[in-house]
């Protein structure tokens, strides 16, 4: 599955907005629309598509306001090779060349730097050809650590990020849903082409949280994937997949979500290997489900 893009995951917990100072792009799309603010307590996503023989390799500048300070995210996804990711943060203005010169040498799959009373951190699927990156901006807590956890709990279940990737050798067509908490209304991809992946948001209610269970058949094959998110309020997250070949039990799917359901959840069946994966203790966080064809 060649490099198409990478969706990145911004979160800002800093305590200010944020506004787009600058960006560098080496590989891939030119034209993306990079966020251009981020309030305090947001998430926002993003695609940054591959160029048609490159990779996705670029950075990000955002200016805390009110405050000066620039934090810096880059991604490194270039073809033939791992992919890995830098971030950073600066009293002065941004240079390109130095940030790239970083991101070769010192990124990796999980970096994380404090540095002016904040905290970041940045991390993806190294060997994912269209990974999600998460990266993560923070006030560090001066004293206790009963302050971290409060500070931790304002950022509430917004959404679920849900990032499905068809490598089954089958185009997927939609064949049901099943919203157990949150919005009711989320227009759900209807198709995934082959090498394809796509994303979308699940909002959680307003008072309770993102739990819901969609089902894919395969085409020319008859085979039911279902991929299945937990994402309640005041707990942990997890998430459920499995390969059908009758119809679905929803209540079935439920239960099994609620008794198996993990962080990492992975099954073979019918010649076919699933896998859905997340952050359990993010309040808003990205699934990431696979789904390909197991070769002998």
């Amino acid at each position: 599955m060649p490099q198409k893009h990478r969706v990145t995951d911004l979160r800002n917990g800093s305590g200010h907005a944020l506004s787009l100072s600058g960006r560098e792009v080496w590989e891939g799309s030119q034209s993306t629309d990079f966020p251009k603010t981020i309030m305090n307590g947001d998430s926002i996503q993003f695609t940054h598509n591959a160029g048609t023989d490159d990779g996705s390799i670029a950075a990000l500048a955002y200016k805390l306001q009110d405050d000066g300070k620039m934090w810096v995210v880059a991604w490194s996804n270039p073809r033939g090779a791992d992919s890995k990711a830098f971030t950073d943060l600066l009293d002065q203005p941004v240079d390109w060349d130095q940030i790239k010169t970083k991101l070769d040498a010192n990124g990796s799959a999980d970096y994380k730097t404090v540095k002016f009373n904040y905290r970041v951190e940045i991390k993806l699927d190294p060997k994912s050809a269209l990974p999600v990156v998460t990266a993560y901006l923070e006030k560090k807590p001066r004293k206790s650590k009963a302050k971290a956890h409060k500070a931790t709990i304002t950022m509430a279940q917004k959404h679920t990020v849900t990032d499905l990737r068809n490598g089954s050798g089958h185009a997927l067509s939609l064949s049901g849903h099943e919203v157990w908490e949150g919005s009711q209304s989320t227009d759900f991809p209807k198709t995934i082409m082959n090498g394809d992946s796509i994303q979308f948001t699940h909002n959680a209610g307003t008072d309770d949280g993102s739990i819901a269970a969609l089902a894919y058949k395969l085409q020319d094959d008859g085979k039911m994937w279902v991929v299945a998110w937990s994402n309640p309020r005041g707990a942990d997250s997890k998430a459920f997949t499995d390969l059908l070949d009758q119809p679905v039990d929803w209540d079935q799917i439920k239960t099994e979500l609620d008794a198996n359901g993990s962080a990492d959840y992975k099954t073979v069946k019918f010649n076919y290997r699933a896998e859905i994966k997340m952050d359990p203790k993010s309040a808003s966080p990205v699934v990431t489900a696979y789904l390909e064809k197991k070769y002998a």
